[in-house]
């Protein structure tokens, strides 16, 4: 999808319309303790009438606390949350920040992260700082920037998220008063 979209950015309307379905997908699945373990570009698929469906859960994990801390099973480590690289535990969060990194993508048409190595991967996903894109609105850029928080605790919730994502399509000036200050002044 994102080769095909030759170095021409999708429109602000289409990613807030695509990423609604993303989240209200993985609120369907959080809401049966399914976490989503291999939440990457190639398991979402754009439908002929260009919607985005997610898909590939052969590798879901029913949360359960005995569960919650497992190895790295993920086929691209290059979205997984900094709490997985560091064999923490992980929760919804860590889908979240998957999220935030595929709507990066999705936007700047370019991977976040330095990837040259997994050792340089790991390095750059834990020390990255947001840079705003130019072509999207505050309010965007305000929420890629909160789903990508190191720390999961600092992370936007999926019900902020939906909010969110559901006001920008609304009216994208009133968007910015959803995402609290606590998400939005991290160093």
């Amino acid at each position: 999808m994102i080769k095909q979209q030759n170095k021409k950015p999708f429109t602000e309307n289409t990613i807030v319309e695509w990423f609604l379905g993303l989240a209200s997908a993985l609120q369907y699945l959080h809401k049966a303790n399914i976490f989503h373990n291999d939440l990457t570009p190639r398991n979402i698929f754009l439908t002929r009438d260009k919607r985005l469906v997610l898909d590939y859960l052969g590798f879901e994990d029913v949360l359960s606390e005995v569960r919650k801390t497992m190895s790295l099973r993920m086929e691209y480590p290059k979205y997984i949350a900094p709490e997985q690289i560091e064999a923490k535990s992980r929760d919804h969060r860590s889908n979240l920040w998957s999220l935030g990194v595929i709507l990066y993508e999705i936007c700047a048409l370019s991977y976040p992260f330095n990837d040259d190595s997994l050792d340089e991967l790991y390095e750059s996903i834990r020390n990255w700082e947001y840079k705003n894109l130019n072509n999207y609105s505050e309010a965007l850029n305000k929420l890629i920037n909160s789903l990508l928080q190191a720390n999961p605790e600092d992370r936007i919730s999926l019900h902020e998220l939906l909010q969110t994502l559901e006001f920008i399509s609304l009216d994208k000036n009133r968007s910015s008063l959803l995402i609290d200050q606590k998400h939005l002044d991290h160093k």
